[in-house]
């Protein structure tokens, strides 16, 4: 099982929104519930590092929509 910091890892070699998404729904059926919560939640915070060009730890609330 991997943390959350570990699927934050792997999302961060997608470079652009549309393989990102490709990723995220290849694993939707793959893996448990609460892993594939895991990989959403860097998934979304890997979507606000590409619109801002930045890397984060944490991201900031006013950048969530």
């Amino acid at each position: 099982m991997k943390s959350a910091e570990d699927w934050l890892h792997t999302v961060r070699r997608f470079m652009n929104e549309d393989s990102l998404d490709m990723y995220v729904d290849s694993k939707r059926d793959v893996l448990p519930a609460t892993e594939f919560m895991r990989l959403l939640t860097a998934a979304e915070h890997r979507r606000v590092e590409i619109r801002t060009g930045k890397l984060f730890d944490k991201i900031p609330k006013g950048l969530f929509r």
